[in-house]
């Protein structure tokens, strides 16, 4: 019995298992946007972490010889594989409730046998931000990974 999971591991990585985890993907991005990466250091009152916490901040540009400053609102953000829209927006929606942030949805998207399922997904996952964006529900959406460009192809 002790061989099957060994066998199993394998197998996954010998058809081409993901080699890099979700926070491979979460950690260097939520890093970019200047956020802590939240699951080690932010704990809700509920004791769940959310992946990233990006706080409220101002940022100063010039347009026209004009100093602009804009306010970002803070964003709890969810990281997930492109195959689970629901439980990554379900979870945002949990830790932006729990911090008072606006909840982020970051969809990690693959360019392997699930990179199909993963573009499907997507096309739900903005049916469904778009019906609550019509409710009045405010939330920020990102994609990354290597199988953005299969499904979301440059018109010409």
């Amino acid at each position: 019995m002790r061989i099957f999971p060994i066998v199993l591991l394998l197998t996954g990585t010998c058809l081409g298992g993901s080699t890099k985890s979700e926070t491979d993907y979460s950690e260097p991005d939520c890093e970019a946007m200047g956020g802590v990466h939240a699951r080690s250091d932010v704990q809700t009152r509920m004791g769940t972490y959310p992946d990233c916490l990006v706080l409220e901040r101002v940022s100063r540009s010039e347009a026209d010889g004009e100093t602009l400053l804009t306010t970002h609102k803070a964003v709890a953000w969810e990281y997930d594989w492109g195959s689970k829209p629901y439980e990554a927006l379900g979870q945002a929606l949990h830790y932006a409730a729990l911090t008072g942030a606006l909840p982020g949805v970051a969809i990690i998207l693959r360019d392997d046998q699930s990179a199909d399922a993963d573009c499907r997904s997507v096309n739900r996952l903005l049916a469904a931000v778009d019906y609550l964006k019509m409710r009045g529900v405010e939330i920020q959406l990102r994609f990354l990974g290597p199988g953005l460009d299969d499904c979301f192809e440059e018109e010409e």
